[in-house]
């Protein structure tokens, strides 16, 4: 019999406890469960259980729209691509010695200097792995035209040098556009041989 009213009397001081706090709690925040005397686990804290998810958290800081850029977002992406840190990782590959790189949208040209220890030429190899390398930095540049060709890589450092950082004129545009074309053709057969 004084066990039935010990569990009462705990049961009614829990059901108490539990709907003082869940009061206490400000509007939106769900309340944090509390532990009772008759359960051992330990629940979560409020500050746990009030911050924002990482969906909440991204929808609700200002330019942190990952899922689907707004046209203007895009316009800045672009801008925003790091060429320095492109051409540095792929300068990390024990044949090259200096790398020039433009990116425009999703596509890059890439020019390239082999070291003095490395003998061969651009193969389908090298091509792929600074493939590799550049969409492990900017996952967004996918089409990417590789050459070692020394005139053609003259042209992308110019560019490069003048491009740093801002985005391109509509001159600078058509320059790697053209480069672009004159590089991709060789890249496509050779790769789809």
């Amino acid at each position: 019999m004084k066990r039935k009213l010990l569990l009462t009397l705990v049961f009614i001081l829990a059901t108490a406890a539990l709907t003082a706090c869940s009061c206490s709690i400000s509007p939106g925040a769900s309340p944090s469960p509390s532990p009772s005397a008759l359960t051992a686990t330990p629940s979560p804290t409020q500050s746990a259980t009030a911050s924002p998810s990482p969906m909440e958290s991204a929808a609700t800081t200002p330019g942190a729209s990952a899922a689907s850029p707004s046209p203007e977002s895009s316009a800045q992406t672009d801008a925003a691509i790091d060429l320095d840190a492109l051409a540095q990782e792929v300068e990390k590959l024990s044949e090259v010695s200096l790398c020039d790189v433009v990116a425009e949208g999703d596509r890059a040209v890439v020019g390239l200097s082999f070291d003095a220890q490395y003998q061969g030429t651009l193969t389908d190899r090298i091509e792929e792995m600074v493939r590799e390398k550049i969409t492990g930095i900017e996952s967004a540049v996918i089409h990417i035209a590789v050459t070692a060709d020394p005139t053609l890589c003259t042209e992308i450092k110019n560019l490069a040098q003048e491009v740093q950082g801002k985005p391109m004129t509509e001159e600078q545009m058509a320059k790697f556009d053209e480069l672009y074309e004159k590089i991709q053709p060789a890249g496509t057969e050779s790769s789809a041989a």
